[in-house]
């Protein structure tokens, strides 16, 4: 646009130029740029020669080389660099100052220069923030570069001052400077910008503390203290996050990044929120809490029907959307109208399982508690309360039933040998009565009689035979 002889002296000021692909200024001295905007420019100077040049209060969008020149000093104050990369090549000594760079790639490439000092600005670049090769000094103080590298460059030779800096810095080899450079990481801040009760949705902004720039990708992580129930979401591009926050008291939020330190902790009440409008109510009121059901048995089913009865109540509304859940999983949904028990038939198999009821009047909703119950199998000995006595399943009664009478079957065959064997003696010692008197004989009085009567026959038959043989000694023997 502007070629001069090299001495012409070039002074900008609240300059726009746009989608230009040449050298704006060609073979000129310029002095100072001030609150100018540089867009899609693919340079500003060229072939310049110039002691000193002054960029204040300007922006450089998509421009490839700002500065391709051989100046001894330039200094850069208040500048904005967008969109990769901006270059200043040729500069012996370069301050830069209070600049904010944003890029996708290389954000400021510093070529040759001799003497670099950069202080109090940001660096947002996806990967090299500030480019410097042949650089020999480089001050660097109050810097953030928080997204990328920060710096990168390529003479490990050079010499390194600065202090105060957030981020980072390599070398060409990937070696990273030493935390003196860049005494630690950035930081995030999350600020609580909606949500104000139960049942809302809680939006928060995550920002990087240093810079302000909001950040995507972000986790934000909330967590219901009375019951440790976390809620997790992630930043969107413009650096929110929104949680459902379905319950009354106290949470605890923070946000978290790989690469970042996490954000202070911060505890969000939430109330209950007051519409005007009055909240159904429930009232479960069967199954009871801890009942047992049992499948009968011999039955082909593994399932048994369980009437589910709740009442729900609303007083300023007639009708209700009520969804009964057996096990969390909704099972009936309708229509009910309010003040009246609800009665509904459900089957349910073998094991513990809990219900509840969520009913909602088109403006609030209610959760009942939950209630658990058991179903089982008639297998297992249950204890009759009002009998006092085990009842089995039929397979060990009949078991049971067996065993005594073949128990009661010994107990016959023993009694009736034994019955036998009484008759066999009662035969041996008894007689039959005698046809004529009727006599029964070898009673006890008979035996004894017998026996007196055995004795005195056996004296008699002694005597007799002493008398026909008499003797001294049977004479003194009798």
């Amino acid at each position: 646009i502007i070629e001069g002889s090299g001495s012409n002296d070039i002074y900008l000021t609240n300059i726009s130029a746009f989608n230009h692909k040449g050298a704006l200024f060609y073979h000129v001295k310029p002095t100072s740029i001030k609150g100018s905007s540089f867009i899609n420019i693919t340079q500003i100077f060229k072939n310049v020669v110039c002691n000193d040049i002054y960029v204040i209060n300007s922006r450089f969008f998509n421009t490839f080389t700002p500065f391709e020149s051989t100046c001894n000093n330039v200094y850069i104050y208040n500048v904005t660099a967008v969109v990769d990369p901006s270059f200043v090549s040729g500069v012996s000594d370069l301050y830069l100052s209070h600049f904010n760079i944003t890029s996708g790639d290389m954000a400021l490439e510093l070529l040759g220069s001799t003497n670099v000092y950069i202080s109090n600005g940001t660096i947002s670049s996806s990967s090299e923030g500030i480019y410097m090769e042949s650089v020999n000094n480089i001050t660097i103080n109050n810097v953030t570069a928080c997204k990328s590298t920060g710096f990168y460059i390529d003479d490990t030779s050079a010499n390194i001052h600065g202090n105060n800096n957030h981020g980072y810095v390599i070398d060409d080899s990937g070696v990273i400077f030493g935390t003196t450079f860049f005494s630690q990481n950035c930081s995030l801040s999350l600020q609580h910008i909606s949500g104000s009760c139960a049942g809302d949705s809680y939006s928060f902004l995550v920002t990087v503390n240093e810079t302000g720039e909001a950040i995507a990708n972000a986790q934000v992580n909330a967590t219901y203290l009375p019951t440790l129930e976390e809620i997790i979401s992630n930043t969107n591009s413009q650096g929110l996050a929104n949680l459902l926050l379905s319950y009354v008291g106290l949470y605890s939020v923070f946000a978290s990044k790989e690469g970042y330190y996490p954000s202070p902790t911060m505890n969000i009440s939430v109330a209950e929120c007051s519409s005007g409008n009055s909240k159904p109510k429930i009232s479960l009121i069967s199954p009871q809490d801890g009942e047992v059901f049992e499948i009968e048995s011999g039955s082909t089913f593994t399932y048994i029907e369980i009437p589910f009865e709740f009442l729900a109540t609303d007083e300023d509304n007639s009708y209700l959307t009520c969804t009964l859940y057996l096990d969390s999983i909704p099972k009936w949904s309708d229509e009910i109208q309010q003040g009246r028990n609800q009665r509904i038939t459900l089957e349910v198999g073998e094991g513990e399982h809990s219900w509840q009821v969520l009913c909602s009047d088109g403006k609030d909703e209610t959760q009942s508690e939950e209630l658990s119950f058991t179903v089982v199998f008639q297998e297992s000995k249950v204890k009759n309360e009002t009998r006092n006595e085990t009842i089995l399943p039929p397979k060990e009664e009949e078991e049971k039933k067996e065993k005594e009478e073949e128990k009661q079957e010994e107990i016959n065959i023993t009694e009736a040998n034994t019955s036998k064997n009484l008759e066999e003696k009662q035969q041996i010692i008894t007689l039959n009565k005698e046809e004529q008197g009727g006599i029964t004989l070898f009673t006890p009085q008979n035996l004894t009689f017998l026996f007196i009567v055995v004795i005195l026959l056996a004296l008699f038959l002694l005597l007799k035979r002493h008398k026909q043989e008499p003797t001294e000694g049977s004479i003194e023997m009798l």
